[in-house]
């Protein structure tokens, strides 16, 4: 017969609320991988000298025509606007930060827009290969640094009203009291209680990230010697991002 000891029920505590989170990692990982598994087959067997695969949209034009070329360059256009938008804002919110909000937030901004448009003039990457590189590492460096700094740190709470934490509970979990204490950090097994929609926009923006990667995936086969070894290393890569990610999980749930 067992004794529950605090020990253990906080082990239990930690693993209930993992295995969501590892499913959730594991489920996007295989479907992620087999969408660039169906691209590459697709691009194999569409590719040729008289119509190449650069894109989606010719991925388009040779299975229905013209107008769903058409279609998925629009639809393509439009997310790659979305995606470069989300991607000055959060960019700048975080200089804002590191420049202790000294700087104006609308040239933090404008800053990244600048590198990001002269980063666009490549048109090719067959000679920019240690730039794919070096994001990798900067990206694992990133991680790395953000799970020393959850470990040892408090959270952010001046830089809530920038977070989707003061909707969460109507803000209870990051309004301090009347002595100045804020609230310990709570997690959830599930989505947390927002009283609408918004709980699940953070699982929505995981879903699509977990896909966006794949509308280049014909640009990379177009530009690569061997397409045949796309597949190989794009199983690499995933495999690679899913360790790093579910570790990053593991490390920030046993923290909290």
């Amino acid at each position: 017969m067992g004794v529950s000891t605090p020990s253990n029920s906080l082990a239990s505590n930690i693993l209930r609320l993992r295995r969501p989170g590892i499913a959730l990692y594991t489920v996007f990982a295989g479907l992620a991988g087999y969408s660039g598994y169906l691209l590459w087959d697709i691009f194999l067997g569409l590719d040729s000298y008289q119509y190449p695969i650069r894109s989606f949209g010719d991925i388009g034009y040779r299975l229905y025509g013209p107008w769903m070329r058409y279609l998925f360059n629009f639809l393509q256009g439009i997310q790659l606007i979305l995606n470069v938008g989300l991607i000055v804002i959060s960019n700048g919110e975080a200089l804002s930060q590191a420049a202790k909000f000294k700087l104006c937030f609308i040239v933090c901004c404008l800053i990244w827009a600048l590198v990001g448009f002269f980063l666009g003039q490549i048109r090719t990457l067959q000679k920019f290969g240690w730039l794919a590189n070096a994001a990798v590492w900067i990206n694992l460096i990133c991680m790395f640094i953000t799970m020393g700094a959850a470990a040892h740190s408090a959270p952010n709470y001046a830089g809530v009203g920038q977070s989707a934490g003061a909707v969460i509970d109507n803000g209870v979990l990051v309004t301090p009291n009347a002595q100045g204490v804020f609230p310990p950090v709570q997690t959830s097994g599930g989505l947390p209680n927002t009283g609408g929609f918004v709980g699940s926009i953070t699982g929505a923006m995981q879903a699509i990230f977990a896909y966006g990667g794949s509308m280049i995936f014909p640009e990379f086969m177009a530009e690569m010697k061997r397409p045949r070894d796309f597949l190989k290393a794009m199983w690499c890569a995933q495999a690679f991002i899913y360790f790093w990610y579910v570790k990053m999980f593991q490390r920030r749930s046993a923290k909290n």
